[in-house]
């Protein structure tokens, strides 16, 4: 056993054909080859490595055609075989419940692999042996779309409603009405984001809700559905996507476990296929958040946690997998009553007084604690870096170039959902600032941050900028020039031609993309030229703050990944601005009032947004992106 031992000291399993060369080249018979290959497996993500492997053993296998070639083709069948022995040891060894790491197992195969080698391997690694549960359905549309779930076998109360249990033998009728609020002040319907619905059995009248939170007489029944079928069901795989409320039971349309009527014909796992082929994309976004002005400063601990509340509700809202934010604060100085009076400081964990300005390590906290509040299902991250220009860029001597402690200092930070994003820095602590030693006339007033990315099979690098604002645009266009003078050759110095074309630039650039007519602030003629030249286009082609006269916020990307880029039918959704003000309720919002609350609730700006398909290798990208871990 010793001997055994010692023929494994310095062996690592780093990346799937590190997996496929140890299969093949193992002979001892003293040892489970899963158990040893589980012990020296060195992947970062159990389940992406999983599937990478997977993936490439597939791969392997049908390179083997003819009937020579069946031998090698059994060989690698049995090496997948035992792949699967080791996912059963990592399933074992997780603490959650089995089904969730097989949903996104399941999610990321459908991604790598062809229909050709699909079906055999998700029968092979998604059987769960230990469940004679026969009664388990898969949601096929709707809000829970690709859950699966199984009736519920308990009463179910939610907002004071009980509802009965609904089983296949136990089914009520109930009444959809679906709600709209009305425009009072014009006497019409104004459409809002998400419809709120009342369910009723036939023997209930809206007269007995009225002690709801919305007030009966304020609302319009837009539709009623009769005779429609719920089911009261317990959630057991949640697709890794899905950003939405935690809820032990959900209420579930008996249509919904049926393709829609357009596809009625198509048989189920087929219709299957395609949702989650539909799926296979990241959804990239960004926002200023304007939380570090004077007025928009948050002077309370609860100030600060209505904002951060607000700001996670957007986010979910926006259904983004990564947000690119300008204007965090690096620090706030909190007001807190003490001893009768108002002091600056805060209250630590241990309720203790402290009498320094918020740190941003707390209010990095604070934020990320919002995202889990509101999407607990999602498992959030934040990259951030300052973009001031502080002792440590600049050498002893250069003192003078760093910025005034009087200007706010802001921070740049990426927010991201790790079940669908992976951030690709060797140190999973830090970011990478643009370099600019220029003087201070010259530079950039804030320093863009670059990061690299991944999801599925694209990888791409994200530069988040928040250039001056419209009082000084001759510094902004100089700062847009600069970007493409400076930073485009020093990409392509770094990644090469191919990898630099992933960059995409987003962020709040205080200049609209156009000289049009209605889109200001207007650029000079050649502000964007050199982007032009470069093959950039501009993806948010409407106005972006919240009063709808400015276009500020926008995201550039390089024309090669126009493919990849995923748009809807409608012309509105195309736009890729996701209004705030009326995701909060706030259907009509005008200066006085954004001044007055708004503004420092949420945030004057709109969230911006693309999507792009992640089921294709870019040139620039590795065959097979699976990170290592870092050696201690």
């Amino acid at each position: 056993q010793f001997e055994i031992v010692a023929k494994l000291i310095g062996k690592r399993i780093s990346s799937p054909k590190d997996a496929y060369d140890f299969y093949n080249t193992w002979s001892d018979i003293r040892l489970d080859m899963s158990e040893v290959m589980r012990y020296i497996w060195n992947l970062d993500n159990d389940i992406t490595c999983i599937s990478d492997t997977i993936s490439y053993f597939v791969s392997e296998r049908d390179i083997c055609s003819g009937p020579d070639q069946e031998d090698n083709k059994e060989q690698i069948n049995q090496g997948i075989d035992v792949i699967k022995n080791i996912w059963d040891k990592i399933l074992f060894q997780m603490e959650h419940s089995i089904k969730q790491p097989q949903i996104d197992l399941d999610t990321q195969l459908y991604q790598k692999l062809s229909d050709k080698g699909l079906d055999d391997v998700r029968t092979k690694f998604l059987q769960n042996k230990n469940s004679e549960n026969s009664s388990e359905y898969t949601v096929l549309h709707g809000e829970y779309e690709l859950f699966t779930v199984e009736p519920n076998t308990a009463n179910y109360t939610e907002s004071n409603t009980e509802y009965k249990i609904l089983t296949e033998k136990n089914i009520l009728d109930y009444i959809g009405i679906h709600i709209e609020r009305k425009d009072k002040d014009r006497g019409r319907i104004k459409q809002v984001t998400k419809t709120n619905v009342i369910y009723l059995k036939d023997t209930d009248t809206l007269d007995k809700h009225e002690e709801m939170s919305i007030t009966i007489n304020d609302f319009i029944a837009m539709e009623i559905r009769k005779n429609k079928r719920f089911y009261v069901c317990k959630p057991n795989k949640i697709p890794m996507d899905y950003q939405g409320e935690k809820k032990e039971f959900i209420l579930v349309e008996e249509d919904c476990f049926r393709p829609p009527l357009i596809d009625s014909n198509v048989a189920t796992n087929d219709y299957m296929k395609v949702k989650m082929n539909e799926r296979l994309k990241v959804r990239l976004g960004s926002w200023n958040i304007a939380c570090t002005n004077a007025f928009d400063t948050p002077k309370t601990i609860d100030e600060l946690n209505i904002k951060f509340k607000n700001i996670a509700k957007i986010i979910q809202e926006s259904k983004c997998s990564i947000i690119a934010l300008q204007e965090l604060p690096y620090q706030l100085n909190l007001k807190i009553e003490h001893e009768g009076k108002m002091i600056k400081g805060y209250k630590n964990k241990d309720d203790e007084v402290i009498q320094e300005s918020y740190p941003f390590k707390l209010i990095k906290a604070d934020l990320k604690a919002a995202l889990l509040e509101a999407m607990p299902f999602s498992n959030w991250e934040i990259q951030s870096s300052n973009a001031f220009y502080g002792k440590d860029i600049f050498q002893l001597g250069d003192e003078n170039e760093v910025d005034d402690n009087r200007i706010p200092k802001e921070v740049y930070a990426f927010v991201y959902n790790t079940k669908i994003v992976k951030y690709l820095h060797p140190n999973q602590e830090h970011t990478n600032k643009v370099d600019d030693r220029r003087k201070k006339e010259d530079r950039f007033a804030r320093l863009p941050i670059l990061s690299q990315f991944s999801s599925g099979n694209l990888q791409f690098y994200l530069c988040n900028v928040h250039l001056p604002p419209t009082a000084k645009k001759i510094k902004t266009s100089q700062e847009i020039k600069s970007l493409s003078d400076l930073v485009f050759p020093k990409l392509i110095e770094l990644f090469g031609e191919k990898a630099s074309k992933s960059v995409i630039f987003l962020g709040d650039f205080n200049m609209s993309y156009t000289r049009k007519k209605g889109f200001q602030p207007y650029p000079e003629v050649d502000t964007w030229e050199t982007f032009y030249d470069a093959d950039y286009v501009p993806c948010i082609k409407t106005q972006t703050n919240v009063l709808q006269n400015q276009c500020y916020d926008n995201i550039w990307m390089h024309s090669s990944l126009e493919n990849l880029r995923i748009k809807s039918a409608s012309e509105i959704e195309d736009a890729g601005v996701l209004k705030v003000n009326e995701v909060m309720g706030n259907y009509t919002v005008i200066g006085s009032t954004l001044r007055e609350y708004f503004r420092k609730q949420v945030s004057d700006h709109n969230l911006v947004y693309i999507d792009l398909r992640t089921n294709e290798t870019m040139p620039w990208s590795s065959s097979n992106p699976v990170l290592k871990r870092e050696k201690a």
